[in-house]
């Protein structure tokens, strides 16, 4: 695995330390709509990040869904996090993977019963962690990555974390 540049990483925190309105990062997506459901979405100067439906929701699917984006969003903020914190306190990761399970209820969505929830439903991480820690200590960085993910806590859902496959 890359190595993790703790220089850099704590030049950051300590800038915004000294000048906290810094720490508030603004971010910006366009969306672009392309035909029927397809669209892109730029994100800052990387290439467009193509957004469709699968066929039997009108799309051609030509890309993941958006609230495939999402998930992706969730793992990615919490595997990042967690890796940032383990690297942080110089345990060596290994091998880190998450799987992330969830469900959307389209009985709601589209308005064929009432009530429900209108989003994701709970959210499950299943991870396999190798690193030179004993699990104890990688139990307190995962509760620390979901205390801190700006993507899961941006969802107001429940979300539990399946005991890691540790090696």
């Amino acid at each position: 695995m890359s190595k993790f540049n703790d220089s850099a990483f704590q030049s950051t925190v300590e800038s915004i330390r000294k000048a906290p309105a810094s720490g508030i990062a603004p971010f910006h997506v366009a969306f672009d709509l392309v035909d029927g459901v397809e669209g892109t979405a730029k994100v800052r100067d990387f290439a467009p990040i193509v957004l469709d439906e699968p066929e039997n929701f009108g799309g051609s699917n030509l890309g993941p869904n958006p609230v495939e984006y999402l998930l992706t969003g969730a793992v990615g903020c919490f595997s990042i996090g967690l890796a940032l914190s383990l690297a942080h306190a110089g345990i060596t990761v290994k091998k880190l993977h998450t799987d992330l399970d969830s469900s959307v209820d389209f009985n709601t969505m589209l308005g064929l019963v009432e009530g429900g929830r209108h989003g994701v439903n709970d959210i499950t991480l299943a991870l396999t962690i190798d690193a030179d820690a004993e699990d104890e200590t990688i139990w307190k960085h995962i509760r620390h990555s979901l205390a801190t993910s700006p993507v899961l806590n941006s969802l107001n859902i429940k979300i539990r974390v399946l005991p890691p496959t540790f090696h």
